[in-house]
């Protein structure tokens, strides 16, 4: 039979009996705190007397008592779950529409139990020169590609084809002049302009080599330091990625006040411009939210959904503190690091004014990407 691939992050798994799976599409943002009933999709049935027997989970195929396994569990647990592990938990409660609502959970659902291997190909991660690592790659072919024609050019030659044509002529001229001459000694203008082109030709060809070989050298060098830095930072991201999805916690829309009106207590302004670097910390942190943030919006408008905290330390490891950081894709702005344009996603309008009582900047989280968010 066939196996049903969990190939988005926006698909998630739910218990429907014993031996039984639904696949289900979240219609809101795989990071929302809250969801409800109306923000699912059911898509397929997995398991015993349907069209699929087995999952597709990065790869490794999960299928009889493994995929029973998982029904059960996600049954006791009250759990939907998607390929990355985030979880969201139906309690029993009720929204004021009269919808079931789903709480995203603290903890990451352990697909290594199962056999599965995760890898995130989907984030866009940056090096420190605020390149992403696809964009290395990227170069890398360009480099890789004009390092080909270089080799050709090299082996072949650039005028290799004038080269020939030439040569050729001069032995038809040759041969001609020697069967219309009695002693084949005669001096023929014809061939001496030939033998100049051909000259000229040869040396041209040996001039254009010599500038291919040392821009083939040049490439080589270009080459080999791309890969090295994505190399290296392939292992860095990696490292910090698994950290952030390993320990990062949901922050209630509860944690954040909305003002309808400006007072003298909000004192800052974002900062987009200053862009520390943090690091996640390889460390749980418990039931620490943040608490008592104000803010006020001249739009009115503020996302206090798709908040998440983790533990943060400075770039050389001075420094530690709680960070709370914007997951969502309300709108975004524009700041500049290294010399290059990037965009960042913010809660608010772009364009209006924003006040709060905690400093709210833009930082280069290791693992993440450029976000907006605060220490506590």
């Amino acid at each position: 039979m066939a196996s049903f691939s969990l190939s988005s992050g926006n698909l998630f798994l739910r218990s429907a009996g014993k031996s039984r799976i639904m696949v289900a599409k979240l219609t809101k943002d795989v990071h929302s705190s809250v969801v409800e009933t109306k923000d699912w999709e059911v898509v397929e049935i997995v398991g015993t007397n349907t069209s699929y027997d087995s999952l597709d989970i990065f790869g490794c195929k999960i299928k009889g008592q493994d995929l029973n396994r998982i029904a059960i569990n996600l049954c006791k647990s009250r759990l939907w779950v998607n390929m990355e592990g985030i979880s969201f938990i139906r309690l029993g409660v009720m929204s004021l529409s009269l919808h079931v609502v789903f709480y995203q959970s603290n903890e990451l659902f352990d697909w290594a139990r199962y056999g599965v291997k995760k890898t995130d190909p989907n984030t866009a991660k940056s090096d420190d020169d605020g390149k992403s690592l696809e964009d290395l790659k990227k170069e890398l072919k360009e480099y890789k590609d004009k390092l080909k024609e270089k080799e050709k050019e090299i082996k072949e030659g650039k005028s290799a084809e004038d080269f020939k044509k030439i040569e050729k002529e001069l032995k038809d001229k040759k041969d001609e002049v020697l069967k219309f001459t009695k002693d084949g000694k005669q001096k023929d203008s014809d061939i001496i302009k030939l033998k100049d082109d051909l000259k000229k030709s040869n040396d041209k060809n040996k001039e254009h080599q010599k500038t291919a070989k040392k821009t083939k050298d040049d490439l080589d060098a270009k080459i080999k330091k791309l890969e090295g830095t994505i190399t290296n930072n392939s292992s860095a991201i990696t490292q910090y990625d698994q950290v952030l999805h390993k320990w990062r916690r949901p922050v209630l829309s509860i944690r954040f006040n909305t003002l309808s009106s400006y007072n003298s207590n909000l004192y800052y302004s974002p900062d987009l411009n200053s862009m520390p670097t943090y690091k996640p910390v390889d460390e749980i942190v418990l039931n620490r939210y943040p608490s008592g943030i104000n803010v006020w919006v001249s739009s009115g408008s503020f996302e206090k959904d798709n908040w998440w905290f983790i533990k943060r330390k400075d770039e050389n490891g001075s420094y530690e503190s709680l960070f709370a950081f914007y997951g969502g894709v309300y709108d975004n702005t524009s700041t500049t690091y290294g010399g290059t344009s990037i965009n960042v996603k913010i809660p608010y309008s772009n364009g209006a004014t924003f006040r709060s009582n905690v400093r709210f900047l833009v930082v280069a989280l290791r693992g993440y990407g450029s976000v907006f968010g605060f220490c506590y």
